[in-house]
């Protein structure tokens, strides 16, 4: 069953938003919880604008990335796109490619790591990580079996909350924060020694197309830019007239 995509109003919100329908088909417990997204997406894109159009281009978007997959892996990007949203408009690293990143490094959160620790990037935790450790865990390496300590967190928001804040902490990818292109922000990113695996852009571009994830980047953009603009126009109109004006 396809998503069905509604316009509602959220009094808890106080603009119009988005709600996202699952199957009727689907158990209590299943709709609870698609419930709780619903209301998680709705709430971010009414705080981030009060433009009905906008709102509703975005919602468009949403449900045309999630119709790009099924199953498992539509579950992920359920669970994964309202905290990319977040991190863009928040942080100004593109949601395509924390999303893609994401899919990537966990297989759609299969990954144990992401199952068992919430760590969806793969982020190990050398010695400056005072956080909890996912310990010993298998990996390669430079080609080699081996293996190392991982960062852990306990929700999945807080791993990638902790992604954001570890490219944000590190001078050489935080310059790279603001590049509107998801792919050329990883591939930045790369150049600047994230991965030296020589196929990780293919992979990331592959994601971001096979989902059409560069759409969200686009809505994100559009709505963040028109703030921008309507803070710039009050601050003028709040600035005080020269002593020699009329």
């Amino acid at each position: 069953a396809g998503l069905v995509e509604q316009v509602v109003k959220l009094p808890a919100v106080g603009h119009v938003a988005l709600r996202l329908v699952g199957p009727v088909e689907l158990g209590f417990a299943q709709k609870k919880e698609l419930e709780e997204r619903d209301i998680r997406i709705a709430r971010l894109i009414a705080s981030q604008s009060s433009d009905t159009t906008d709102i509703l281009g975005l919602a468009t978007r949403i449900s045309k990335i999630l119709d790009s997959a099924n199953g498992r892996q539509r579950r992920f990007l359920e669970n994964a796109i309202p905290e990319a949203m977040l991190i863009q408009t928040s942080s100004q690293i593109p949601a395509s490619a924390v999303i893609a990143m994401a899919i990537f490094e966990s297989g759609y959160g299969n990954s144990l790591l992401a199952k068992e620790y919430n760590n969806y990037f793969g982020m190990k935790a050398f010695d400056s990580w005072t956080g909890a450790r996912a310990l010993n865990m298998p990996t390669r390496d430079s080609g080699e079996d081996t293996t190392a300590d991982f960062r852990a967190y306990p929700t999945l928001a807080a791993g990638f909350q902790g992604y954001s804040q570890f490219l944000l902490s590190n001078d050489r990818y935080r310059k790279h924060v603001g590049e509107k292109s998801g792919v050329k922000f990883v591939s930045n990113i790369l150049a600047s020694g994230y991965c030296p695996d020589p196929d990780y852009l293919t992979h990331i571009r592959d994601i971001i197309q096979k989902h059409g994830l560069d759409r969200l980047d686009a809505a994100l953009e559009t709505i963040v830019d028109k703030q921008e603009s309507v803070a710039n126009a009050t601050a003028v109109e709040k600035t005080p007239a020269s002593a020699g004006a009329h």
